[in-house]
Parts: structure tokens; sequence; C-alpha cells
């Protein structure tokens, strides 16, 4: 482990007095009552700036973090001596809009992190000029629509955290040229409906996020280029049923939660062609009977969890070809029924 000495740099006309200072690459000016950003030293390239009181606006920099400060918008302290930045954290700043060409000049930044702000609007073209961006944090704001008007290609983009928002609505095709992307988290927000197209083209993604919403309808090839999805979240949403091949496309499947889901009904066919399926979580829900069919071949699963539905009936050989089953919790059920 490297272990960093900071030192107190007393040049005022290099950085201010109360900023700590490596003497090369590191500076570190955390809750030193700063209301704008220091003049920085050819050689640093990591300033943290948290906790000040920055409002407005080094060539070297490659890390910044704005975190905890008064920054009405981004486009006061971006600009082009920022060429190398790599990662921009502004979490907790307080702004609410973000503008066109905010990222023009950055061609080299790979996260930027914006989350716990009051962000409501995304203009077109906010994120211009962020070509080789692979994460995104725009969690804890209060975006309600997300669509092609307003989104990026972010041809690179591999992370994108879109939780806790108010977004009620994906537009057809918002996701167009995320062709890399693995991670989406679309948790706590307002969804009500799984169109079709919804998630078009995101033929990388591994895991999918979209549990405490409000879904009440899923279209039949809502999930059609998740060829490579292998972790779905659902629950707590309103499905009510899981109607014959919600799931088509989804074809490396590994671990579904859908619990907590209002779910009264699932039809025979809802898990057709999933066989690399292992783990499907189902307990608390609404369910009164468990149909033959219904998880019939599932060859994979190890683990199927039921317990805290309604269950009264389980229809004899509702399990058959489930081989691999080593745990199936379903206690609600009545004994002479298993």
């Amino acid at each position: 482990m490297t272990v960093v000495t900071l030192h107190i740099i007393k040049d005022a006309t290099a950085i201010p007095d109360s900023c700590l200072w490596d003497g090369a690459t590191i500076l570190d000016c955390y809750q030193r009552n700063l209301d704008r950003i220091p003049t920085i030293p050819s050689s640093v390239t990591t300033v943290n700036l948290e906790n000040d009181r920055i409002d407005e606006g080094a060539t070297s920099l490659t890390i910044l973090s704005l975190d905890n400060n008064l920054i009405p918008n981004l486009q006061a302290i971006l600009g082009k001596d920022l060429i190398n930045l790599h990662r921009l954290s502004m979490n907790h700043s307080l702004f609410t809009a973000m503008h066109n060409t905010t990222f023009v000049g950055l061609g080299n930044l790979k996260s930027i992190l914006l989350s716990h702000n009051e962000i409501t609007i995304l203009l077109p073209g906010w994120c211009d000029g962020a070509d080789n961006v692979s994460l995104v944090d725009l969690s804890d704001n209060k975006i309600s629509s997300i669509g092609r008007t307003n989104w990026c290609l972010f041809t690179r983009l591999e992370s994108l955290n879109l939780s806790n928002n108010k977004i009620n609505r994906l537009q057809s095709n918002w996701t167009e040229g995320m062709v890399h992307l693995q991670y989406l988290d679309l948790q706590n927000n307002n969804l009500k409906t799984l169109k079709k197209g919804s998630f078009s083209f995101l033929t990388a993604l591994l895991d999918l996020q979209l549990g405490n919403n409000s879904i009440r309808k899923v279209e039949v090839g809502w999930g059609r280029d998740l060829g490579k999805l292998t972790t779905l979240q659902l629950s707590q949403n309103k499905l009510k049923k899981l109607q014959p091949r919600l799931f088509s496309g989804m074809v490396r499947l590994t671990r579904i939660d859908i619990q907590a889901a209002n779910i009264r009904r699932i039809h025979q066919g809802s898990f057709q062609f999933l066989e690399g399926l292992a783990e499907i979580t189902l307990q608390y829900n609404s369910m009164t009977t468990i149909r033959k069919g219904v998880f019939s071949n599932l060859r994979s699963v190890v683990r199927l969890t039921l317990q805290s539905n309604k269950i009264s009936h389980i229809e004899p050989r509702s399990f058959c070809g489930m081989v691999h089953l080593r745990r199936s919790s379903h206690a609600d059920a009545p004994r002479s029924a298993k």
C-alpha cells in the first residue's frame, strides 16, 4: 500500500494555504470553505474539492471531485482546460439541469458521477462530447422522462444508474447506440409499462434492475435484444400475472427476482426457453395455485422461492423435470399438496 503524505503549501500564488498537497500529483482541498476552483500546479492529476462552497469556475487533471458544493450548472466550471479529465464527481451539488455542450472538450472523460442533485431536465445535446464515457451515475435526481431527444448514443457506456428518479416513461429506442452497456439500474422510479423497444440495442446487457416501480403491463418482445442478460430484478411492482413468453429472447437468464410484485397467476410457458435459469424468487405475492407445467423442465433451477403467498393447491407434477432443484420454499402450501 502506498502512503501519501500531504504538506501545507504556504505560497499563496500557487494554491490556497488551507489546501494540502503531496508535492506531486494530489491536491486535497476537502472542506476548506473555498468558493471557486483554486489555481492548480501543473503536476497535479487528482483534486479533492468536496464539501466546499464552489459556485463557479489545469490541463493535467484526470480526477476532479466536487461533491457537496453549490454548483448551479456544470458549464460554469468545465472547459477546454480539463481536456485530460477522466473522472468527474459532482454528487450532492444542487444543480437542476443538464445543458447542451456541457462536456464538449472533455473527450477523455470516462466517469460522470452526478447523483443526489436536483436535476429535472436533460436538454438535447447535454452529453455531446462525452464520447468515451463508460460510467454514468444520475441516481437520486428528479428526472421524469428518457428518450432519444434528450439522451445520447454513449457508444462506450458500460454502467448506467438512473435509480431513485421520477421516470415514468421510456421512449422507444432511447438506448440506441449503447451496445456495450452491461449494467442498467432503473429501480425506484414510476415506470408503469415495459413496451416493445424499451430496451432495444442492449445486446451486451448482463444486469437489469427494475425493482420498486409501478409496472403493470409488459408487452411481448420487451426484452427481445437482451440475449446476454443474466440477472433480472422485477420485485415490488404491480404485475398481477406472468404471461406466456414473458422473458422471450433472454436465453442466458440465470436469476429472476419477482418477489412482492402482486402476482396472482403464472401462465404455462412464462419461463419457456430459459434453459440456464438457476434461481427464481417469487415470495410475497398473491398466488393461490401452482398449476402443472408452470415450472416443468426448468432443469437448471437449483432454488425456487414461493413462501409468503396464498398457495392452497399445488397440482401433481408441478415441478416435474426440475432435476437440479435443491431448495423449494413454499411453506404456506398444505402438506398434502406437496
